[in-house]
């Protein structure tokens, strides 16, 4: 069954993701994404330093399957542009701002 599931996951993907695997990501500065699909897998983390993420309407984090993204010091606006596939976690850790519009 997993071997179906990541084969599905795969098939979908546009030509503009762009895939992080067991990645530890530090904002510096606030982010504006574009127009692209961020792939997480494997464990990763994002510390905000206190910046700001912000996904356009077009962009999207999509957490892959049994994967873990766990962010920390961040805010997040447009927190609704995040996608969970199957036995994946999304934690929340401390100083984490979460705007989701409407």
């Amino acid at each position: 069954m997993k071997k179906f599931l990541i084969i599905l996951f795969l098939s979908s993907l546009s030509l503009k993701a762009k895939i992080h695997h067991n990645v530890k990501i530090t904002l510096k500065k606030d982010i504006t994404t574009d127009s692209t699909e961020h792939i997480f897998s494997g464990l990763c983390k994002i510390n905000g330093n206190g910046h700001k993420l912000t996904l356009t309407k077009n962009s999207k984090i999509i957490l892959g399957p049994d994967s873990l993204l766990k962010f920390k010091n961040i805010i997040i606006d447009n927190f609704n542009n995040i996608f969970i596939d199957e036995g994946s976690e999304i934690l929340i850790g401390k100083n984490v701002t979460i705007i989701e519009e409407v």
